[in-house]
């Protein structure tokens, strides 16, 4: 018996030691990175196949407490073009259940980002395929649903398209082209990123950028949702250099399954602006005609509907001193000034002739009212 026991010890303490050489050379494989990088490519190709899409990781480094940092990350969409690239990707695991379809991230520290919303010629938009694809692939088990949480995100120099491959109009000077829209230089937080399986939610603050065009914020917040019909801006507080402006939403809405393949008309606009300060000079970057004016105004009021059949309603814009316009409108016909059509009702309106005087129209010379205006003082 004794000679048993013996020898049963001698198997537990031989199978022991084995069990620790096996364990120790599992821990120093899975640290090492070349290790760890051929484990994340195996996994991404296995994902890229299912999707039908290119996901690469170039190099991955895993650490104690979760954290992983990657680099040379590229998700590529339908049509094999850029959907999300990053250089350096910095982020904590919290959960990641694969079988329920979960995963929820903390902190991440994006250097470099790269992200293209690009709707293709037959109106399809990249990330709205993206979420239906994820969605379809969970058809099988109608139980589970897509949950991807991001607790905060960090932006450094980052980089956003939203670009229609429809679009001839391309990059102006001066200019915001509201489809082939290109941002740069973008550093701020991104906080409470939700991917579920039909709609992107986030929260953003303190952003800063700088559109292609030339228009530049100094900071932005507001909370931002994509769904299948559109995009949903709310909360919404920029500062430019010249301008503060807030708003309790804007919605584009599209109106058919063309959307953004058209959107002068077929997108439509719901905007909500609380009473805001606004410079001239930035609003020109998205309505051409006001280009060369650099004057300040109060504006409030909600405007609703496409670009080319806008209407207005409760507008009140105040100008210097003694100017203050109340009004609703109808427009029709734009972005084409010369040939649109333009109804005006003001319920309210007075003025000075100082104030008529002050006001500067791009290549024409400053305006001079005769002496009997100023002495009617305020109209």
């Amino acid at each position: 018996m004794a000679k048993i026991i013996k020898k049963i010890v001698r198997y537990l303490i031989v199978l022991t030691a084995l069990l620790f050489i096996i364990t120790s050379l599992s821990f120093i494989l899975f640290r090492a990175p070349k290790f760890q990088t051929y484990v994340v490519s195996w996994l991404t190709d296995n994902i890229s196949q299912k999707l039908g899409t290119n996901i690469s990781i170039g190099k991955v480094s895993y650490t104690f407490f979760r954290k992983m940092v990657l680099y040379d990350v590229l998700i590529e969409d339908q049509n094999s073009d850029t959907l999300l690239h990053a250089r350096h990707v910095s982020l904590r695991i919290k959960e990641f259940r694969p079988s329920d379809r979960t995963f929820r991230f903390g902190r991440i520290e994006l250097y470099e980002p790269d992200f293209r919303m690009i709707t293709d010629s037959s109106g399809v938009m990249n990330l709205s395929w993206y979420i239906r694809k994820l969605r379809s692939d969970g058809e099988s088990d109608t139980t589970k649903s897509l949950n991807i949480n991001f607790s905060e995100i960090e932006i450094f120099n980052g980089a956003y398209s939203l670009a229609n491959v429809t679009d001839t109009t391309g990059i102006e000077p001066g200019r915001v082209n509201v489809r082939d829209m290109r941002i740069i230089s973008i550093d701020g937080i991104v906080r409470d990123l939700s991917i579920m399986s039909d709609s992107v939610s986030m929260s953003i603050k303190g952003l800063s950028f700088r559109e292609s065009g030339g228009f530049q914020s100094d900071e932005l917040n507001m909370t931002l949702t994509v769904r299948d019909e559109g995009l949903f801006f709310r909360e919404i507080e920029l500062r430019t250099d010249s301008s503060s402006v807030m708003a309790d939403r804007v919605l584009l809405l599209k109106t058919d399954t063309a959307g953004y393949s058209d959107f002068l008309k077929k997108v439509r606009l719901d905007i909500i602006l609380q009473e805001s300060l606004l410079n001239i000079h930035d609003l020109a970057y998205f309505v051409k005609p006001l280009a060369g004016i650099s004057q300040d105004v109060i504006i409030s009021g909600r405007v609703n509907g496409p670009v080319a059949e806008m209407k207005g309603r409760d507008v009140t814009i105040e100008y210097s001193t003694s100017t203050r316009l109340e009004f609703d409108f109808d427009v029709s016909g734009l972005p084409a000034i010369n040939e649109s059509y333009l109804y005006i009702d003001f319920t309210s309106m007075s003025t000075r002739a100082d104030d008529i005087e002050r006001i500067i129209m791009p290549g024409n010379k400053p305006i001079r009212l005769p002496p009997i205006a100023h002495d009617m003082g305020l109209i």
